[in-house]
C-alpha cells in the first residue's frame, strides 16, 4: 500500500525534497529547501533551518542522515559544511568548511 505524506509550512514552496531519512524512533526527517522537517509517527512536526547566519543557517543543497543516537546529520553542500543536531533539532556541532588550512 502506498501512502503520500504532505509537509506543510515549507518557506520555499517550489523546492522539492532533496533528503529523507528515518530514525529508530520511526520519525521521518525531510529536507525541503533550507529547512529540515521532523515528522513523528503521531503526526507531530518539528522544523528548523534558516537563511540567516548562525547555527541554523542552511542552504538549499541539503542531504540528511541519522546516527544510532537519533542525531540528525545535515550535509550542507551550499555552505560546504556538516551540521549535527540533537533529536529535537537543537544544534550540537558544525564541521569546518572546505579549504586548505588545518582541519579542512
Amino acid at each position: 500500500e502506498s501512502r503520500v505524506i504532505q509537509v506543510l509550512g515549507a518557506a520555499e514552496k517550489d523546492e522539492t525534497t532533496s533528503g529523507i531519512a528515518v530514525d529508530s524512533l520511526g520519525r521521518i526527517i525531510v529536507t525541503i529547501g533550507y529547512q529540515v522537517f521532523v515528522l513523528s509517527p503521531k503526526g507531530d512536526m518539528c522544523k528548523f533551518g534558516d537563511k540567516r547566519e548562525g547555527h541554523y543557517h542552511l542552504s538549499s543543497y541539503l542531504q540528511v542522515a541519522v546516527n544510532g543516537s537519533n542525531q540528525i546529520i545535515i550535509s550542507d553542500g551550499g555552505n560546504n559544511n556538516l551540521k549535527i543536531f540533537d533529536p529535537n533539532g537543537r544544534h550540537l556541532f558544525t564541521s569546518v568548511t572546505r579549504g586548505s588550512g588545518p582541519g579542512q
